[in-house]
């Protein structure tokens, strides 16, 4: 209300949902750099280092990165171990948890867009909605190539819940 910047995610009055930040644009244009420089230099933000500094989560997925592998990685990344028989939707319950104990606030998912040579590209759309409803919902940073932001377009669910495009 007072116009300084905090961690807290901004919140839609009727449904409780925060938002996210769609980062688009062409390989090495400098979207890393611009996010991680912009929440480093933001004091009530800042990036989470592993040691409980930060209100922010970083994570870039790699070409063969599934949406299982990604929870699976976030949990392990906060010191979760995670059994590989389990479901999708078990993994992510498991991987949110040590973010919202830390106070993390903010998931910054880099390289969005090597989710979508999959089967699961319903799902890539779908996710971010999940992540953003409920008492614990995160503010997104999604980032990667425009083929992403095409993709996010699909599902206007999804879309809406973007307030800012770069």
């Amino acid at each position: 209300p007072q116009g300084e910047v905090t961690a807290v995610p901004m919140r839609v009055d009727l449904v409780n949902e925060s938002r996210g930040i769609l980062v688009c644009g062409e390989s090495f244009g400098g979207k890393t750099a611009l996010i991680r420089r912009n929440l480093r230099r933001t004091s009530a933000i800042g990036i989470w280092d592993g040691e409980g500094n930060g209100k922010a989560f970083h994570i870039r997925l790699p070409l063969e990165a599934t949406l299982k592998g990604l929870a699976t990685e976030i949990a392990k990344q906060t010191g979760y171990q995670v059994a590989p028989r389990l479901r999708t939707t078990e993994v992510w319950e498991i991987a949110l948890h040590p973010l919202a104990q830390r106070g993390i606030t903010i998931l910054w998912i880099d390289e969005v867009h090597h989710l979508l040579g999959g089967k699961e590209a319903v799902e890539v759309r779908q996710r971010p909605k999940s992540l953003m409803q409920g008492d614990k919902a995160l503010a997104l940073i999604v980032s990667g190539i425009p083929a992403l932001d095409a993709h996010i377009r699909q599902d206007r669910e999804t879309e809406r819940r973007f307030v800012a495009r770069v």
